[in-house]
């Protein structure tokens, strides 16, 4: 289970908002995780391979995406994963 008690248990107490993707094979997941009195984050995409956040500063009129990207470890996905990431484009989730 991953939730806010557990980002405590390794991760500052700023950060304390996350968006999770549960592993797809051998590896743990992917984790995104950002301090909410700074960013206002939102989930663009989420795949197996991939998170990502549209971060917006509430300081400064900055907003900026995040992809956190893994490939796979199951040998009859690997193809498929290079298609995806050679045709990534985060113009996509802009608004």
């Amino acid at each position: 289970m991953f939730d806010n008690f557990y980002i405590k248990t390794f991760c500052p107490k700023s950060l304390d908002q996350f968006a999770f993707s549960p592993s797809d094979g051998a590896s743990g997941g992917l984790v995104t995780i950002w301090n909410s009195s700074i960013l206002d984050g939102t989930v663009a995409q989420k795949n197996s391979y991939a998170i990502t956040v549209k971060l917006s500063c509430k300081f400064v009129d900055k907003t900026f995406l995040v992809s956190n990207i893994y490939g796979p470890t199951n040998p009859a996905q690997k193809q498929g994963f290079i298609t995806w990431l050679m045709n990534h484009d985060t113009t996509l989730f802009e608004d």
